[in-house]
């Protein structure tokens, strides 16, 4: 029968140890220990277990059908052991084990992922939580302390709880798909009216501010992904970030309309990194800041 609480970290390194080095002996060396030391902590570790977890007559670096079950389970204990490890040391030295950020659905997903690259080589212990909201769902995630930062967009209202910082802009292109009435009409403003138009939709309320909505019929979405889905069926047409529908547009999936109104760079929506002024940044949630002032420079 099985008692773990005899179990040790040091059996489970051990166990690993033989197993990626193929013997006992080449186990000991590697983790300073004499021969005879490893095999006792082998056999402490399977009694413990009540399973034999090395096959002797196959070779003592040979796992059992048993042993080779259970053995990617101590990988994941020892790797969980040692971010618990990390985040505690993060936390020791002054740094978030965290790093949360929200951002709007017009965000560019290659900034985020620059952005979570950088965070990776810079900061390898810490964690990354990002989510997606559209307009005054950032905003409420930064205020109840759900995401250290957000990103919004110039239209949404900020507390005076809040900081906000504008790091860039990001272009709003209209579109539609090939086969809509609207499509290769040239300036399409008098024929706008006519046709649906599909409309980011915060869940918490409150669409795009109508400078942006051009037709009295609308369909209103909650995701930038449905919303460019409804455009390439055909469906209405639409604003969408000039980086996500750059695809789009060189397969000719989407078509860009041409709208006077608006002119060519009309609707450039500026973005803001916003966080809570009761709430001192730590060193990473500042570094993510500068990260993200310079990635949105040079991208969008």
């Amino acid at each position: 029968m099985a008692t773990l609480d005899r179990l040790t970290l040091d059996q489970l390194r051990v166990w690993v140890a033989v197993v990626e080095t193929g013997s006992f002996s080449a186990a000991g060396r590697r983790l300073g220990k004499v021969q005879s030391a490893i095999s006792q902590s082998v056999a402490t570790l399977e009694d413990a277990l009540g399973i034999v977890v090395f096959d002797r007559a196959a070779g003592k670096g040979t796992l059992t059908a048993a042993g080779g079950a259970l053995f990617p389970q101590v990988r994941g204990v020892l790797a969980s052991v040692a971010r618990l490890g990390g985040h505690a040391r993060a936390l020791d030295a002054g740094r978030e084990a965290e790093l949360s950020v929200v951002c709007d659905a017009v965000f560019p997903q290659a900034v985020l992922v620059a952005l979570a690259s950088a965070l990776a080589v810079q900061f390898p212990d810490v964690a990354l939580r990002a989510e997606t909201e559209v307009l005054q769902g950032v905003v409420q995630r930064v205020v109840a302390g759900a995401c250290q930062l957000g990103v919004i967009g110039p239209d949404v209202e900020v507390p005076e709880s809040l900081e906000r910082t504008l790091v860039g802009a990001v272009q709003m292109v209209p579109v539609v798909a090939p086969s809509h009435p609207l499509a290769g009409r040239g300036a399409a403003d008098a024929g706008l009216s006519e046709h649906v138009q599909v409309v980011l939709q915060s869940a918490q309320g409150g669409a795009l501010p109508d400078r942006a909505v051009l037709s009295p019929r609308t369909w209103r979405v909650g995701e930038l992904s449905t919303k460019a889905a409804l455009l390439r069926a055909g469906l209405g047409w639409g604003n969408l970030p000039a980086p996500e529908v750059e695809v789009d547009l060189q397969r000719g999936t989407l078509v860009r309309l041409q709208i006077a109104a608006w002119g060519e760079h009309a609707h450039d929506l500026g973005l803001s990194l916003i966080h809570r002024r009761d709430q001192g940044l730590g060193p990473v949630s500042t570094w993510a800041i500068e990260t993200l002032r310079s990635l949105c420079s040079r991208r969008i």
